[in-house]
């Protein structure tokens, strides 16, 4: 411990083994577990807000593969008596931390970088888990997926590289692009051929099967890989929607599929 400038008090934490692997836990959904050490921590001092000042702070350092954790006080708690009263409070609120999830209050918070337009939103405010088309219901809260589906894109108004809605509460922080199905599945392997075969939106579930048996039937058959698009990514020409069955591989695999 020593005594700093401004009359601030810095105490380093002993006894206290975290790996830095556990930094992100510890710090929390955008500091959210921070500010639960620092509240802990004022709750023991009787620091209260407006009347004594700034409240505690706490620095992250790696030392050797683990975590080291500098506390700061200042005035009126600036002294090695605050630091050690509030040792143990800060040692067992990060013990709780280290092993309890983290949790963020929204999900739209981690959208990923890369998005397919099939995916979807649950429609759980409290949630907003991106969820794979092929999903029934969500995996974390376990909301249905909605009978009037909407895009995890299209709900949010996402124009490629950017996020319009600004009122939505926990946006990500990054940009968020919408990749189409050709895009995911890159160019055919040297050697392979690609056929994008137009399917009437509504014939897609007999190209489908009961749970993919048909579609896994022609896959086994033909040893090429077929991927359906679905709604939004759709094809329309004279007023009709077409899905996309994008069939690839040897040239032999290639033309059984088809057949």
């Amino acid at each position: 411990p020593e005594r700093g400038s401004r009359g601030r008090y810095v105490g380093v934490v002993t006894d206290l083994q975290i790996p830095a692997c556990f930094r992100g836990r510890i710090l929390g959904d955008r500091g959210s577990n921070v500010r639960k050490l620092v509240d802990a921590m004022r709750a023991d001092l009787g620091h209260v807000e407006g009347e004594h000042g700034r409240p505690p702070f706490v620095h992250f350092n790696e030392r050797d593969g683990q975590l080291e954790f500098e506390i700061e006080l200042y005035p009126p708690f600036n002294t090695e008596e605050c630091f050690r009263q509030i040792e143990p409070v800060f040692r067992d609120t990060v013990a709780r931390l280290k092993d309890e999830p983290v949790l963020p209050q929204n999900r739209r918070c981690l959208r990923p970088s890369r998005v397919q337009p099939d995916d979807w939103e649950c429609p759980n405010e409290k949630c907003g888990n991106l969820c794979f088309a092929r999903r029934r219901e969500c995996p974390l809260c376990h909301t249905p997926k909605p009978t009037e589906l909407k895009s995890a894109s299209l709900s949010r108004e996402l124009a490629p590289g950017a996020w319009l809605d600004k009122d939505l509460p926990m946006l990500p922080k990054h940009s968020v692009e919408v990749v189409s199905l050709a895009e995911r599945l890159g160019a055919p392997k040297p050697g392979e051929c690609q056929v994008v075969w137009l399917v009437p939106e509504e014939k897609r579930g007999y190209v489908v099967g009961k749970q993919g048996s048909t579609i896994n039937w022609i896959k086994e058959q033909s040893n090429a890989e077929v991927v359906l698009t679905q709604a939004p990514e759709l094809r329309q020409i004279s007023g009709c929607n077409f899905c996309m069955a994008f069939v690839r591989g040897p040239p032999a695999s290639v033309k059984t599929a088809v057949s």
